[in-house]
């Protein structure tokens, strides 16, 4: 009988010693518990402080990206009058040489007749003949050949 006695109470040891442990365990596991929910609570507390800062950084950034889309469109349409202004200064450079030209042929044709001594101007423009006097080409002070 002795052999049972001795089992039972190895049992009641062993049962004795897997409670202790269990309970153990159990605080354990309450303390981990204790700490995660309060962690919970730090970072509960944190997202609703940053919230309001981060909505306010999410507006900022939109603002900011259509402020950017509108200098883009704004360089499009710069560089497109950029484009515009410098074909016109082109088209323009080339009417003042040609004025030039227009201009230099007129005072050569001046000297020429004034080289002649005579009063009458015969002018080729564009293919029609004209035919004036030097005094009216010269009579306006305030045109090219004034």
């Amino acid at each position: 009988m002795e052999p049972s006695a001795t089992s039972s109470s190895d049992i009641d040891g062993r049962i004795s010693s897997l409670l202790s442990a269990l309970s153990a365990k159990s605080k354990e596991i309450q303390d981990h518990v204790a700490e995660t929910t309060r962690r919970a609570g730090v970072l509960r507390s944190l997202h609703e402080q940053l919230a309001p800062e981060v909505e306010g950084l999410r507006t900022l950034l939109a603002s900011k990206q259509s402020a950017l889309q509108k200098l883009a469109e704004r360089k499009q349409s710069l560089n497109r009058k950029e484009a515009e202004v410098s074909a016109a200064s082109a088209r323009l450079q080339a009417e003042r040489e040609l004025l030039e030209k227009q201009h230099q042929f007129v005072a050569a044709c001046l000297q020429d007749v004034a080289g002649n001594g005579g009063d009458v101007v015969k002018l080729n423009v564009g293919g029609t003949p004209f035919t004036t006097t030097l005094s009216t080409l010269t009579s306006d002070p305030d045109s090219m050949l004034g």
